[in-house]
């Protein structure tokens, strides 16, 4: 009976043993991070296999909508977008030309520049989208009935845009306001006030800095803190052009061929119309 007794006490101390060995383990398994093989971390930089675009940050609505519709298509590889701005990309490619397949870029001057120093051929490039000029006020329901009689009564001078000086939008938004009568050539009172880039000017008007802002439609359609006071006429400014440059060092020309045909194809077509853009010109490449 004695050792009957002896080895239940001896086999009820063994499960106890077990049963805290399991506790641990479990609280170690609790502990550990779990690492899922399939997620990669965001890479801030392209591998050289990716399709490499340097773009307009104008288009990244646009561009974000088309690479996720085509991410499964087993022709593309990887798609890798560096948004800088349009003024950036003459010396972006002077630099490191090789690091970049095609370019997504607005104004032929840019697509100028890439064929004169060879970072392009000139019967390669693609119209895109255009764009227009538009003066903004903060979204508001009274809207008055003469936009331009508004316009004048608040004075031109309280008119946010981009640095002509700096900027190819300002240089649009200067010229426009100069062919409608609210900027006036060789006058020496201030006239206008000059941003960073249209976004500043955009969140300037949004905090009273400014009555109105002069910039793209496709910023009306990005920003819902905004509406149209008057849309300027075409004839008023430069053509506000998007174009598609695949650069002549790359090895994917196959891709970057494909890549546009998605961008600027019918699939396609009502992403840029919900992100503001107009259809690219009719005597266009």
């Amino acid at each position: 009976m004695f050792i009957l007794r002896k080895a239940i006490i001896v086999f009820l101390a063994f499960l106890l043993i077990v049963a805290a060995l399991a506790c641990d383990k479990k609280d170690d398994l609790r502990l550990e991070p779990v690492i899922d093989k399939n997620k990669t971390a965001e890479r801030k930089s392209p591998s050289v296999e990716d399709l490499r675009i340097l773009s307009s940050p104008d288009l990244k609505p646009v561009l974000e909508k088309v690479i996720e519709r085509v991410k499964s298509d087993p022709r593309l590889p990887k798609i890798f977008v560096d948004y800088k701005d349009d003024e950036m990309h003459p010396a972006l490619l002077s630099k490191k030309s090789g690091d970049y397949d095609l370019m997504l870029s607005i104004g032929k001057e840019n697509w100028k520049f890439a064929v004169e120093k060879g970072f392009a051929h000139s019967a390669d490039g693609v119209s895109l989208a255009t764009n227009q000029i538009l003066l903004a006020i903060k979204k508001r329901k009274d809207l008055p009935g003469n936009p331009l009689d508004y316009i004048k009564k608040h004075q031109p001078e309280n008119i946010a845009l981009a640095d002509p000086e700096k900027r190819i939008a300002g240089v649009h938004a200067q010229e426009a306001l100069l062919r409608v009568g609210l900027w006036h050539r060789n006058e020496e009172k201030k006239q206008g006030k000059p941003f960073k880039n249209r976004r500043a000017a955009m969140n300037a008007l949004v905090a009273g800095e400014a009555e109105f802002a002069a910039v793209y439609r496709s910023d009306l359609f990005a920003d819902e803190r905004l509406g149209m006071i008057f849309m300027l006429p075409k004839a008023s400014h430069f053509s506000i052009v998007y174009y598609g440059i695949p650069l002549s060092g790359t090895a994917k020309r196959d891709a970057v061929r494909l890549f546009l045909l998605e961008l600027y194809g019918p699939e396609s077509a009502i992403f840029w119309k919900k992100s503001g853009f107009l259809p690219p010109p009719v005597d266009g490449p």
